[in-house]
């Protein structure tokens, strides 16, 4: 892509969550357990949801795939995050930029879908009882859950298209441990084709993205640092997928029983 007097950027550098390398090995042994706990927790539902008949049901079914939705999200950006936590040198390349801005966007609006037909699941099971089976039959969910995936698809390469079809003007230093839309968006050149209407709509395509990243699109220019948008993109990326498992599932007695079935059925192999 080509940049600001004529400079062509191959690769961008991260600056990272924050400007202390003595802070260094401490997050990355702290990112680290988060992640394997996320990776763990939302296996543990996929687990417990596949392998016991009695929750193959669209509540779990929805569960299932929000599990699966968590563990993808969380690596488009973690993994990339506690490599560059071990090097002095944190850089990503131009096409890895696109791709994980690609992918985040992907996941993050898929999850932001999926998340509304799992309230829309819970209404028609409290409203309608007796229609449910008929209302939510497995057709339907496969039908909404291909619409989650499909509309994140859509979205995503819509405004990835939008943002790296614009010429970026000279500095390649992202203020970020991410290639985000915001810090993305402040390295275009203002003269570009990107013009008011079309900025319009990149925000409010993010919109999509679920929770926190509201706030943080529409937040106010005066006393908002990049270390609070920082913070805020952590937040909605990690937390989520680290909560959901035990709010949704864990916590739920058919699924513990299910864990202890499996937990069972392993330990009789090994005694075997």
């Amino acid at each position: 892509m080509t940049g600001g007097n004529d400079t062509i950027i191959m690769e961008f550098t991260l600056l990272g969550l924050f400007h202390h390398p003595e802070l260094q090995p401490l997050l990355f042994l702290a990112f680290l357990t988060i992640y394997i706990l996320t990776l763990m927790g939302n296996a543990l539902v996929i687990l417990a949801t596949v392998s016991d008949p009695v929750l193959r049901t669209p509540m779990y079914f929805f569960l299932r795939n929000l599990a699966f939705l968590e563990i993808c999200y969380t690596s488009v950006t973690i993994p990339k995050m506690l490599v560059n936590l071990l090097l002095e040198k944190k850089t990503i390349s131009f096409s890895g930029c696109a791709t994980q801005m690609y992918f985040f966007l992907f996941f993050g609006t898929a999850v932001c879908y999926l998340l509304a037909v799992m309230s829309y699941d819970r209404y028609v099971a409290i409203c309608n009882p007796l229609h449910y089976p008929a209302l939510m039959s497995r057709r339907l969910c496969l039908l909404l859950v291909s619409g989650c995936w499909v509309t994140g698809m859509f979205v995503s390469l819509g405004q990835t298209a939008l943002i790296f079809s614009v010429p970026f003007c000279g500095s390649n230093v992202i203020n970020h441990f991410f290639c985000d839309v915001p810090p993305l968006v402040n390295l275009l050149c203002p003269d570009s084709r990107m013009n008011e209407v079309e900025k319009v709509l990149m925000n409010v395509l993010v919109i999509v993205i679920p929770f926190a990243a509201i706030f943080r699109y529409l937040r106010p220019n005066c006393g908002y640092t990049s270390g609070m948008d920082k913070l805020l993109s952590l937040l909605y990326t990690v937390a989520p997928a680290l909560l959901n498992p035990v709010i949704y599932s864990l916590r739920n007695e058919q699924v513990k029983a299910a864990l202890r079935k499996v937990m069972d059925r392993h330990t009789a192999s090994q005694n075997m």
